[in-house]
């Protein structure tokens, strides 16, 4: 599988979050919720998963396009075991393209 970019804006940041997953027999991560910042996100659906580097942090990882509550947002596996999204920056983050 190739890597590829995931168009992200600039304004975004690494931020590890909790998930709630099931795996199935052939090692298979599907995650099912999401808690961050006090809060806890139900995964309506997957519409993707495909490898990537995301938002220029240097690695790659499994890029899950999610629907949580009828809008998309992206959930990013790093190596089997950390998951992280890209929060929101109140300012550019500098990171360069």
């Amino acid at each position: 599988m190739t890597a590829t970019t995931v168009h992200v804006p600039e304004n975004r940041k690494k931020t590890p979050v909790r998930v709630i997953a099931e795996i199935d027999e052939q090692g298979n991560q599907r995650p099912l919720r999401i808690k961050w910042q006090n809060c806890e996100y139900v995964v309506d659906r997957i519409l993707g998963v495909k490898k990537s580097f995301p938002f220029c942090t240097g690695v790659i990882a499994d890029c899950y396009m999610i629907e949580i509550g009828g809008k998309v947002s992206y959930l990013f596996l790093e190596g089997k075991r950390r998951w992280f999204v890209g929060e929101k920056c109140e300012q550019q983050l500098g990171y360069g393209v």
